[in-house]
Order: structure tokens, then sequence, then C-alpha cells
């Protein structure tokens, strides 16, 4: 087969997410492109969790409805996913499970009883891996090779128990129902979070001020694993204040500096954000979007954050919104926030999503030779010369020299308040008018091709889907099949929000005869209203969805040939 679907199913604390990473790390040793979605509820204990993943020769963006082989690890399972099931399709079980249903198309395997002969059921989700390498028709060697990837850490007692519990399993089945083939492919399977915290660490960020919030929470973990080879200070805060109010203060002394959070996060951190707009420091923070309002759906993802994030804080005051596509974006538009926030000194938000928090990709081995930019901050030897230094200097394009504590010369205050070019408080009318000038005109020094929508499919495609954020994934998937189809469509993905593109905007949507329908995953349609504030343009059809699971490439297609 070329793609290869399978879904896992079971109770909270049976190893379904780390099954399900332990088979996507096989497909990917075999040169396979990958997709791994997790969904689990915002329970301790208890509860389904599922594990879906995809494999395929070609390059694949999302997961989608079906699933060639189901997984089982427990009962429920089976009659909550059979119906998902494209035939020829195989279900996995435990010997057990597969004995109280009396169905003779379930595999049925000795799971339990290799556990328990090992002497703890936490090597049942590893005799699984077992089975189903061998399912799948993978060397023995490349079994041992990713059991030791994944638990080597932990000693050699763990690893020497889940290989034999992997093998066993392995060596329980007759024969393999599919040819694994290697492909000479070179990638690196890695989640979204995790290009988060890499994109940070590669831009040089020296603190993270963090409370855990799901689904921004392992960004926290993933960054700390690294704070002593990296020099970052790591900082579990009290609470989300103490995070943003944190980071304001280690960016003003010149350290780049980092939050990630989700939406009621972001909400307590709103006033401090007006002041880093004010104060003109450059932070990043990172708002992984989740169902909402209040807690909402804690582990289920949403596009509902948008004009929040673009008009949080009282008041005006430019900040960047920008919203990666995919997990390679998201590691390389991390990178680019931090210089722009310097290029800018304004705040910049980088929305992210649940659904794109938790999938797990293979991208391309990431880019070292990046260049850091750090805008008009002053250097000491610079600083040397300087005169009568004003930190709020009005300049041509808005941007004054940015000096840190303790620089000769370069004496100032930087608060809450309105102020003059010195950074002294005045309640001056004609002092408020030249700052807030200064301020709001910065933004346009940010290169336009930077923010520019990226354009995806046929030159002469007569219908055009315009998605932000993570829709890029299962718009591009659904693409794929649109072409099948002989449709001739286009996807129009904005990875930036603010600053807006506005003439590249006007040129994609005023084209004859084509059919445009914006994709995105909230009730109000808040990216059309966004098109619509900056163009003038009103997009008749949309495609929405907001119950908190991801939209399928089978959506789009459906809503394509078929309409609303």
């Amino acid at each position: 087969m070329e793609d290869i679907a399978i879904k896992i199913g079971g109770p909270a604390g049976s190893g379904v997410m780390s099954l399900g990473k332990m088979i996507g790390k096989l497909f990917q040793m075999y040169g396979w492109y990958v997709v791994i979605y997790d969904e689990h509820p915002s329970l301790i204990t208890g509860g389904h969790n599922i594990s879906y993943v995809r494999a395929s020769k070609q390059k694949i963006y999302a997961h989608r409805t079906y699933a060639h082989i189901l997984v089982a690890l427990d009962k429920p399972t089976i009659d909550i996913h059979k119906n998902e099931l494209k035939k020829p399709a195989l279900v996995v079980a435990d010997e057990g499970i597969a004995a109280s249903l009396d169905n003779s198309d379930i595999l049925s395997l000795p799971l339990s009883r290799i556990a328990n002969e090992l002497g703890s059921l936490r090597y049942y989700n590893t005799a699984a891996f077992g089975a189903m390498a061998k399912i799948l028709g993978a060397r023995k060697e490349d079994v041992t090779s990713v059991i030791k990837k994944l638990f080597g850490k932990k000693g050699d007692e763990v690893v020497q128990n889940n290989e034999a519990a992997a093998l066993k399993s392995y060596e329980s089945i007759e024969h393999s129902y599919f040819k694994l083939e290697k492909k000479a492919n070179k990638f690196m399977l890695i989640g979204g979070n995790d290009a988060v915290a890499l994109g940070a660490i590669k831009a040089g960020v020296k603190y993270l001020g963090q409370y855990p919030m799901t689904p921004a929470s392992s960004i926290l973990s993933t960054i700390a694993k690294h704070e002593k080879s990296k020099k970052i200070v790591v900082k579990q805060t009290e609470d989300e204040l103490a995070a943003i109010n944190s980071i304001i203060g280690a960016a003003f002394t010149g350290a780049r500096a980092m939050t990630a959070t989700s939406g009621g996060g972001f909400s307590l951190m709103a006033e401090a954000l007006g002041m880093a707009g004010m104060a003109e420091v450059p932070i990043v923070i990172i708002e992984s979007q989740r169902g909402s309002p209040s807690t909402g759906m804690p582990t289920h993802t949403e596009q509902g954050d948008l004009r929040f994030v673009m008009h949080a804080s009282q008041g005006e005051f430019p900040r960047v919104v920008m919203a990666p596509g995919d997990v390679e974006e998201a590691y390389y538009m991390v990178f680019e926030a931090f210089n722009i926030a310097e290029l800018v000194q304004s705040p910049v938000i980088v929305l992210m999503d649940k659904y794109l928090s938790s999938t797990i990709q293979t991208t391309p081995i990431f880019k070292t030779d990046l260049k850091v930019d750090r805008g008009k901050l002053l250097k000491d030897d610079q600083a040397q010369n300087i005169k009568g230094y004003k930190r709020y200097e009005v300049t041509e394009d808005g941007i004054s020299l940015r000096a840190l504590p303790s620089q000769p010369n370069c004496m100032h205050v930087a608060s809450s308040y309105e102020h003059d070019e010195t950074g002294f408080t005045t309640e001056d009318s004609e002092e408020r008018i030249r700052q807030m000038k200064k301020r709001m005109k910065k933004l346009a020094v940010i290169p336009k091709h930077i923010y520019a929508p990226r354009v995806y499919g046929s030159d002469d495609a007569n219908i055009q889907l315009i998605c932000w954020g993570s829709t890029k994934m299962p718009c591009l998937e659904a693409l794929k099949i649109l072409k099948e189809e002989d449709v001739k469509a286009k996807v129009i993905h904005y990875p930036y929000i603010v600053p807006f593109p506005y003439d590249e905007t006007i040129e994609i949507l005023t084209k004859p005869n084509v059919r445009n329908i914006v994709i995105e995953q909230n009730y109000l349609a808040q990216f059309r209203g966004v098109i619509r504030e900056q163009t003038g343009i009103y997009i008749d059809e949309t495609l929405l969805k907001y119950d908190g699971r991801e939209i399928t490439p089978e959506e789009i297609v459906d809503y394509v040939l078929k309409g609303d």
C-alpha cells in the first residue's frame, strides 16, 4: 500500500499516545511521510483516548477520516471506531477482548499475557507495537532501534523489558499483512509545540516565563530540558500575570524573552500587553487556542481567539499577529517572531491551536543557518558616543534606538505612562499625537514579502480555499483529493494576520469567475470579518467548524463538490 492509516484507541494510562509515537517513528525510519494526531478528554484518568497515525510514500499534510487498521487497547474502542474502517481493514486486539466479541475478523494477540509475564501491564502498549511492526512488515532490528531511541534515557532495565515485550509479540504473529519498504527520504518527526521550542532556542531566547496551560504546556518542559546547555532562564511563574510581567522585565534588560499560554491565560495578560506596547518592549507570546470561552474544552481545538489577540488591551498600539500553518512553519515563524519583535520594538503574538500544538509531522531537517537580527539595539561601544539620548525619539520609520540598562550615556525612563521622547511622563496633547503617530507607523518597516499570503495549487484554478493558521494542513490535503477529482483549486494561506497583506489580498480576491471559500474553526467567521474590514470585500461562502475537532480534508472536499 502507498498510504496506511492506523487508529489506536484505549483508556487514559494504557499508552495510546506512546504507541502512536512508536509506530510513527517506525514509519519515519523507513522514509515514509507521517502525520500523528492525538485526541483525549480533559480528565486526569479515564476517558477514551485516540492516536491517529497516517503514513504515506507520498507527501501528506493531514490525517483522514478513515483507518485501515484499528488497534483496540480496550473493548469500547471497537464499538466507537468500527464504522471508520476502510476495507480491507484489520482490527487488532488483545486475546481477552477478541474472545469476548466472537468476531473472526479480529486479529487476536496475547498482549496482556506478554506484559504480565514481564511483571507489569505497563508493557501492554509496547507489546502492541511489536505486533504492529510485524503486521506492517518491518524488520525485527528496527523494532529494537525504535525502543532504544524512545526509552534509552530510562535505563537498561526499562529498555530490555520493552524490547522483550515487543519482540515476543512480534514473533507471535505468523505472517505480515503489509510490506514496509524503505525510502531514502530523511525527515525529522516532531510535534508543533516542540518546533516552537526549538525555534525559540535557535532565535536565542534567554528567558521563558510561563504558567502551564493546555495546550501550550509542553513548550515549557521542552525548553526546560535545554536551559543549562543553552543558558536559558526558565521560570514556571505563579500565574500568567507574573509570566508576562517577567518577560517584559527580561526583554527590557536585553534578553530575548517569551511566554506561552492559551486564551484563558492570555486574558490575564491583556493589561501588561498594553504596557509592552507603550514602553516599546519587544516580547514574544505564544497563544495556543482551544475551545472557549472560559475553561471551555481544554483539550480540543478552535480558532476563536483571533479577534481577541488582535485587539487585546485597552487603546491602540501596534502588535504583530502571526499564525503558522504546520509544524515546519512553527519553527521558522517563531524564530522570525523574535527578529520582528526587535525590529519593530513591539509585542509579537504567535497564534497556535491545539490541533497544531499536538500534531506530529515528518518535516525536512530544520535549517540552523538562520540570521538573528536585533534591530536598532545599541551596542556598548556605540553608546559611548551618544549625547542627549532619547529612548522614544521620533524618527522617520517610528523606531528609536534601544538602549539597555547599564549602558553609558543612555539613562532613560520606561513605564506604562504616555511619555515624551526621553521617556518622562507627559499629558501634553501635541506630544501625545507625536508619540502615537510614531508608534503606529512602526509595522510599516516589515518587508511585505514576509507577511504575504502563500499560494498553493493550480494557477488557473476557479476555486480558492482561503485559510489561516492550522487549517492549512487539511486544506492542502483536500487540494490533493480535489486534483484527483479533476477539480482545479488552490489554497490561499495567511500566516500573518497583522500586518495585513492588503495589496495581495485585493489581487487574489478580485479575480473574475473564481469561487472563494473561507475555511476556519470558529463560529463567527472571524478571518472573513478581518478580510472585509481591511479590503471591503465580503466572501459569501464559509466552511466553519467549532465542535472542538479539527476540520478534515473530507469535509472540505464535500463542501467544495456539493456546497453547504
